[in-house]
């Protein structure tokens, strides 16, 4: 018990020591620098660009492709026999060919990715330290959730693929998770900055109409207020600043979002399809539960995930 619960404390102290975002971040941009994503290090606390990480990140996307191109050749050529559904082979090939795809377009927008990585560290230094302790909490265990989910979903199709292929099917879902994550988080910080203005607001507004009806003319704000004029000015310029960022994201994570979408919607399509032909041979139910059905609601927890961050930061704008 006492082992047990020193490790809970640990654990809360290290989220509770973070701070700013960087610290908040360093686990999923590493990943994300590891997997080639994203070629930075870190400076003065900040996200900058690095060259050596820029060919590492060139030699880890062409060894995407090539791998997932032998792969591409070997389920349909080498491995026919293995796979002889042409229903599972044609799945497998669209996973692979829209994986290669999303390599591509993560590996064009690592720039903006970074950069905009960076502007939202400068935006979110708004937020008050125990914020980020809050959302790390948030973040954390959601993540840990659906890496765990991934993870156990690809690890149960291992006796339904070769170790390759596996090895090809994982890559994919975990490059899907981690740009998911990154996109998504930095959603949630932007969520979190736009809840300060309104929440700033809220209190001015409040002081106004708390005041004597005298102190709302606007001589007064011009000649006797101006921390509150300050103060407005401020927040004017922190909320043109999200809405850019937010333009950036859509710049700099359309092209993987739009395509980790369309890769969703295709394995929702064919797990749906295999699990309702499972079900109804000779019109009888021969399996109520399978994997493909478990691969369908992890999708689309994964769809309703980025759409209801999304819908809640537009909330917020408003």
């Amino acid at each position: 018990m006492y082992r047990r619960s020193s490790a809970k404390e640990r654990v809360k102290c290290s989220l509770n020591s973070i701070a700013n975002y960087v610290q908040l971040m360093c686990p999923y941009v590493s990943i994300a620098r590891l997997m080639g994503f994203i070629p930075y290090n870190i400076v003065s606390s900040k996200f900058v660009y690095s060259k050596p990480y820029f060919v590492y990140s060139t030699i880890i996307f062409i060894s995407y492709m090539m791998y997932l191109a032998f792969c591409t050749y070997q389920i349909n050529f080498h491995y026919r026999e293995i796979y002889t559904f042409m229903l599972r082979r044609l799945h497998v090939t669209f996973n692979i060919i829209f994986g290669l795809v999303l390599f591509t377009s993560a590996y064009a927008s690592k720039r903006s990715v970074l950069y905009l990585i960076e502007r939202t560290s400068q935006i979110s230094r708004m937020l008050p330290p125990n914020i980020f302790s809050s959302l790390a909490k948030n973040m954390y265990t959601k993540d840990a959730l659906m890496f765990f989910l991934s993870f156990s979903l690809t690890l149960y199709q291992f006796t339904n693929y070769t170790k390759p292929l596996l090895c090809a099917v994982w890559i994919i879902f975990f490059a899907i998770l981690m740009i998911n994550t990154l996109y998504t988080n930095n959603v949630y910080v932007l969520e979190a900055c736009l809840k300060e203005i309104n929440d700033a607001l809220v209190k001015l507004r409040e002081i106004l109409i708390n005041d004597e009806p005298h102190l709302l003319r606007r001589v007064y704000h011009s000649r006797k207020n101006p921390i509150l004029l300050a103060e407005l000015r401020t927040l004017k310029k922190q909320h043109l600043e999200i809405s850019e960022v937010v333009r950036m994201m859509d710049s700099a994570f359309g092209a993987p979002i739009l395509t980790i979408l369309i890769l969703l919607m295709i394995d929702i399509s064919f797990n749906l399809y295999k699990y309702l032909v499972m079900i109804n041979q000779g019109g009888r139910v021969t399996e109520l539960f399978s994997i493909n059905l478990f691969f369908v609601f992890y999708h689309v927890l994964e769809v309703i995930l980025i759409i209801w961050l999304t819908e809640k930061s537009k909330t917020q704008c408003r």
